[in-house]
C-alpha cells in the first residue's frame, strides 16, 4: 500500500468513528491543534516546506486514529449509512443471496430489492441484497418469502460502513472499528 493511499480514521471527542480523512486533512487538524487524543500507536509523518530563516524543513506527525475536538454531532453508531452497490456487494461479501455463489467481479452482480420497488419496496439497506444477474432476472419483480434468502439483509452500523468504504485500511484501524461494531451490537 502506498503511503499516499493511507487514510486516517476520525473519531468524535466521545470516541465514535466518524469518517476517513486524507493525510493532508489530518495534518491540517494536527497543526491547528484540533486533535484531542489518538487511539493508535501508529504515526504518519508529513514534511512541508523549508524555512528561509532557519533552513529547517517543517514536519508534522499524527496518528492513524484521531479524535477531533468539537461538539458531538448527530453521528453515532447507527447514523445514516449511504447505500451504494459497492458497499452492498462488500456487505454481502460478493455472494448471491439466491444461489450462494461467490462473484469477485462487481460487473457480474446487481442490487436486488427483496420487495420490488414496482410493488412498493424501498431502496434501503434492509430491503436489498446482492444477486448475480441470472438470479436477479429469474426473480424479476416477484414477491418472495424472506426465508428463501441465504442471508437476511441488514443496515450496517457506522463503524461497519467505514470498514466497507476503505480499501486501504490499516490493522489498528480495522481492530478499532471491529471493537466498535461489537460494542454497538451489544447495546442493541
Amino acid at each position: 500500500m502506498k503511503a499516499n493511499d493511507v487514510k486516517v480514521l476520525q473519531l468524535n471527542i466521545a470516541g465514535q468513528p466518524q469518517c476517513w480523512l486524507t493525510r493532508e486533512r489530518a495534518a491540517t487538524l494536527a497543526v491547528k491543534g484540533m486533535v484531542a487524543w489518538s487511539a493508535s500507536p501508529n504515526e504518519l509523518v508529513m514534511t512541508g516546506g523549508t524555512s528561509r530563516a532557519t533552513g529547517e524543513r517543517s514536519v508534522v506527525a499524527f496518528n492513524t486514529i484521531i479524535a477531533v475536538k468539537g461538539e458531538i454531532t448527530g453521528h453515532n453508531a447507527f447514523s445514516k449509512v449511504d447505500l451504494s452497490n459497492r458497499a452492498l456487494f462488500r456487505r454481502d461479501k460478493h455472494i448471491c443471496a439466491y444461489c450462494g455463489d461467490y462473484f469477485p467481479q462487481a460487473s457480474t452482480l446487481s442490487r436486488d430489492h427483496v420487495i420490488p420497488t414496482s410493488r412498493g419496496g424501498e431502496d434501503i439497506w434492509t430491503n436489498v441484497v446482492t444477486a448475480c444477474i441470472p438470479c436477479n432476472h429469474k426473480k424479476s419483480n416477484k414477491l418472495i418469502d424472506i426465508n428463501s434468502l441465504l442471508y437476511v439483509p441488514y443496515k450496517p452500523c457506522q463503524s461497519e460502513a467505514l470498514l466497507l468504504a476503505n480499501r486501504n485500511i490499516l490493522a489498528d484501524q480495522h481492530d478499532f472499528l471491529m471493537l466498535s461494531i461489537k460494542k454497538s451490537k451489544q447495546q442493541h
